[in-house]
């Protein structure tokens, strides 16, 4: 996503990305592993905002989500060009097709207050390459990878204020709560 609110226009084409550092696309295309991610209420209403939001299916808003936090914002970009150019080899664009922006939904009220418990069981069928790539950062991170994505999600589509927030408030319980050994270490 850009900036929506523009002062200037673009400053001009720089350097293209070298194509080295950007993962080959193609190995993207098949979603074929699984992982099982525990996602707690508030962040599942928000993935299904932004799935009818962005007229896209749930799996497919996770994985684009999962896939710009492993690779980054340009090959993000790069996988959607990729995408595009297949699809219009396969076949040309008809005037019909929709090419206005995001399409926004009131259809859910979200509570803000906190985040809830981790009570949707997502069975989410990805890429082999990106679910390597979790399971390597997870590790690296001393998660589970199913909390790793949880982490990844909630950074992304809540954002870092609202994790931080989230972080202290699983401070403050101390052993306090009997239950906090089944709190999530994200």
């Amino acid at each position: 996503m850009i900036w929506p609110f523009p002062t200037r226009g673009a400053r001009g084409v720089g350097p293209l990305p070298d194509i080295n550092e950007l993962p080959d696309f193609a190995e993207f295309m098949t979603n074929d592993a699984v992982m099982k991610v525990w996602i707690p209420e508030k962040l599942s209403s928000r993935i299904d905002w932004l799935s009818q939001s962005l007229d896209s299916s749930r799996p497919d808003v996770v994985r684009g989500l999962l896939f710009e936090h492993v690779y980054g914002r340009v090959a993000m970009h790069g996988l959607q060009e990729f995408a595009r150019k297949r699809e219009l080899q396969r076949s040309p664009p008809s005037a019909s097709d929709d090419m206005g922006g995001i399409k926004f939904s009131r259809r859910r009220n979200v509570d803000l207050e906190m985040l809830g418990k981790a009570s949707d069981d997502f069975k989410l069928f990805l890429p082999n390459k990106l679910k390597q790539a979790v399971v390597e950062l997870a590790t690296v991170h001393d998660l589970t990878p199913s909390h790793y994505v949880r982490k990844a999600l909630v950074l992304s589509v809540m954002g870092e204020r609202f994790h931080s927030d989230w972080q202290a408030a699983i401070g403050k319980l101390g052993n306090a709560s009997p239950d906090l050994d089944k709190l999530e270490r994200d």
